[in-house]
């Protein structure tokens, strides 16, 4: 087995198979970083809801905000609703459709979060997505044929779809991230925010699901690397070894392991700022993490932040390592952006 299958491969490893299951793991590590978060901001929480239901009035409060709290509950809600609606329409059934939307509510809520936290992402459609969804909706079966609709597109909707923010559900929360962010350091109000991208998402959705038609017609299946030209029913039949190739129920206690593991920690990580952020298990514990050699880079990353610290101080830190640092990260990403085009213009593959 390749160093790539060490990592990922559905058999016979650390990430999927006992005595660690690491992919089991960090399902329970991503459920609890959702109940952790919504257990942090219950006081928010509560407080936006009496404000969306009259029982509390505090115009400062929904000021910097780009809508009300009665109008973004609304509109939650409703979407909810309309994308459950939409997936009956294509014939799966209610329940499938309901675990199916709630599954990229929590999926992409967490992942944002290590995103904006971390400025990392794993790709959960390998783990947490069909973990949680299989949970509700398979908890003992294990590769079922394909006899219903729900086999074939929920099964795409947790594994496929979810896998990594650079798919359509995670890709929009990224965004609108680091939107926010950029409004924020240009002292922009998100209200501007939210209809800028708004528009941008719409006509971003409409010409990417009208390409992933016509180019392929156009160009060939073989020749455009579409979602459409990909071996979907492998990866339907592949959801069924995700995180692990064994029913819920057999990894259950791994996916409770890292569920109050991360419920502990995040408790005491709220008290001792000094503990590590426990979010950071689920880089630490994904494949992505060792495929991609995460942990060397954060071993010297981290060297060089000690050395500099002891060296400098916070001083030199925040006035000349940080700049640099971004000033690396940017060159690193128009360097990418830069060989990306001339390799497309050169080897053209249509």
């Amino acid at each position: 087995m390749g160093f790539c299958g060490r990592s990922w491969c559905s058999e016979n490893t650390p990430w999927a198979d006992p005595p660690l299951a690491f992919g089991c793991l960090i399902a329970g590590v991503s459920l609890g970083a959702f109940i952790m978060t919504i257990f942090h901001e219950r006081h928010h929480i509560v407080y936006t809801l009496k404000l969306a239901l009259g029982r509390a009035r505090d115009s400062k409060f929904e000021a910097n905000e780009p809508l009300s709290y009665r109008s973004a509950w609304l509109i939650f809600i409703a979407f909810f609703i309309l994308m459950m609606c939409l997936f009956m329409l294509a014939g799966m059934s209610p329940w499938a459709s309901f675990v199916v939307t709630l599954t990229g509510v929590v999926i992409w809520f967490t992942m944002s979060q290590l995103w904006g936290r971390a400025g990392f992402s794993n790709e959960p459609g390998y783990d947490f997505a069909p973990a949680f969804a299989k949970s509700f909706l398979w908890p003992t079966e294990y590769t079922l044929p394909v006899t219903h609709t729900d086999h074939v597109l929920a099964h795409t909707f947790v594994y496929e779809e979810c896998c990594g923010p650079y798919m359509p559900w995670g890709t929009t929360f990224y965004t609108i991230l680091g939107s926010y962010k950029m409004a924020n350091l240009m002292r922009v109000h998100p209200r501007s925010v939210v209809k800028i991208a708004s528009i941008a998402l719409i006509v971003a959705m409409f010409s990417a699901c009208m390409m992933n038609i016509v180019l392929p017609g156009v160009y060939g299946m073989g020749r455009t690397h579409m979602l459409t030209s990909t071996n979907l029913m492998g990866r339907v039949y592949d959801m069924w070894n995700r995180p692990s190739p064994h029913p819920v129920v057999e990894i259950a206690p791994w996916m409770i392991g890292g569920l109050i593991f991360m419920v502990i920690m995040s408790l005491l990580h709220a008290r001792f700022l000094w503990l590590p952020d426990p979010l950071m298990s689920i880089v630490a514990w994904d494949w992505v993490g060792s495929l991609m050699g995460t942990w060397s880079a954060a071993l010297v990353a981290g060297i060089i932040k000690w050395l500099v610290l002891r060296i400098g101080g916070s001083r030199l830190y925040e006035e000349k390592a940080v700049p640099f640092v971004g000033g690396f990260i940017l060159g690193a990403a128009l360097n990418a952006l830069i060989a990306g085009i001339c390799a497309y213009i050169i080897f053209r593959p249509i």
